[in-house]
């Protein structure tokens, strides 16, 4: 949320994975800087059951 991490983006791009700006029923999973924060993004993710992780995490997850 607020950020859109390069590396990121390239490797959900290289792995067909579709990029959205907003929360949606739609989505697996939100990323966002700090997933403790209370924006408005994280808000409606909770409502929806949503996955949601930091940048650091996905990164490391990921091995990016």
């Amino acid at each position: 949320t607020g950020k859109r991490n390069p590396d990121i983006i390239s490797f959900l791009s290289l792995h067909g994975v579709e990029i959205s700006s907003s929360v949606t029923n739609d989505i697996d999973m939100l990323i966002c800087e700090d997933p403790s924060n209370n924006s408005g993004k994280i808000t409606q993710a909770i409502k929806r059951n949503k996955r949601i992780m930091s940048i650091t995490e996905f990164m490391t997850m990921y091995n990016i």
